[in-house]
């Protein structure tokens, strides 16, 4: 979801007629600070998006999400996902508001960005309403602001800020929270291409959910083994923990070829295996499945970025057998859940 925040503005400029340069103003903080400056207490915000929730009416032709510039959206209630839990959006809420710093420099400098988009007849006001606002604006201080009554009175706007990383899994945070209200304990496997975000996004759900984490790359085959992984010790251990006979499993160490070490996993409301070859058929277990992707170049940057020693291993021998191994047996295809990351 890479959106630039003119394209943010003229889109909103050209939905929100009745926008202001309050409203305006209102949009680029948010763009440039997140939402940190309204989150001082999780409960107190907890219960306002529960009751803001309930008193919004319920409206599918307005857009779940719309970018607002940068890697900032906001989540409109009227039209989010019923089945997503407050507890749920508070949380990616509060963790968006750790993704943001914010630049005072760069925020004055796209605020006057917005005379352009004025000249090109997108705004609906005119450069001297939107000066005269600024000048009250840093007069007093500047800072975060409501939105404007009249835009206000006129589209009831209800949203949260969040970073533009959580729009693309709000279905699979929904069907979560689904799961989990009907009591259900479940295993999630997230598979997909290297370099697509399947560890980051099984750091997120553990970071919302308290869930525990099993990662494939903790069980390579030792030398000479033609399998991509010990499916046996992975079901084995997967065994053990699900049954409680266990609140760890070995990782294999690839320079020294052994098991040496335990990796624990926490008892939480679900468990996630992840890594690529996680939905092979050689493994038996698995209640729901996620593949990851994103774009060549975005997925070859981000390795080389990481990994600059081992990127020609990636290049040449990984990536390849990957894909061999999604082709034959069909994963994204099979998948609940296909999850694309290269615009976050």
């Amino acid at each position: 979801m890479k959106y630039s925040l003119n394209d943010a503005l003229k889109t909103h400029f050209l939905r929100y007629r009745k926008m202001t340069p309050q409203d305006t103003v209102k949009l680029i903080y948010q763009s440039e600070f997140g939402p940190g400056h309204l989150i001082k207490d999780k409960g107190y915000a907890r219960a306002r998006l529960s009751q803001e929730r309930e008193d919004t009416p319920r409206d599918d032709s307005i857009p779940t999400v719309e970018p607002i510039g940068g890697k900032a959206c906001r989540i409109n209630l009227a039209s989010v996902p019923e089945t997503l839990s407050s507890d749920t959006l508070t949380e990616i809420f509060t963790l968006s508001a750790e993704m943001f710093s914010g630049d005072e420099h760069r925020f004055e400098s796209k605020l006057y960005g917005v005379y352009d988009l004025i000249d090109e007849k997108y705004a609906p006001f005119s450069r001297l309403e939107y000066s005269e606002f600024l000048k009250k604006y840093f007069a007093a201080g500047g800072g975060a602001l409501h939105h404007s009554l009249y835009y206000s009175s006129f589209y009831r706007p209800a949203y949260r800020v969040v970073h533009t990383s959580f729009a693309p899994i709000l279905k699979l945070l929904s069907a979560i929270d689904e799961r989990l209200g009907d009591g259900e304990r479940f295993t999630l496997k997230i598979d997909g291409r290297c370099g697509s975000g399947k560890s980051t996004l099984a750091d997120t759900l553990s970071k919302i959910y308290g869930c525990g984490i099993i990662h494939t790359d903790d069980f390579y085959p030792t030398a000479g083994s033609d399998s991509p992984l010990d499916f046996d010790r992975l079901n084995r251990e997967f065994d053990e923990i699900a049954s409680g006979k266990a609140d760890s499993y070995g990782a294999f160490d690839c320079h020294t070829q052994t098991v040496n070490k335990r990796i624990n996993v926490k008892n939480g409301p679900f468990w996630i295996v992840e890594g690529t070859y996680s939905c092979h058929k050689q493994v038996n277990f698995g209640d729901a499945s996620v593949f990851v992707t994103a774009d060549d170049e975005v997925r070859l940057e981000r390795l080389k970025r990481r990994n600059p020693e081992a990127f020609e291993a990636f290049r040449t021998r990984w990536i390849p057998a990957e894909e061999r191994y999604f082709a034959e047996f069909g994963i994204a295809e099979n998948c609940d859940f296909v999850i694309d990351t290269s615009d976050t």
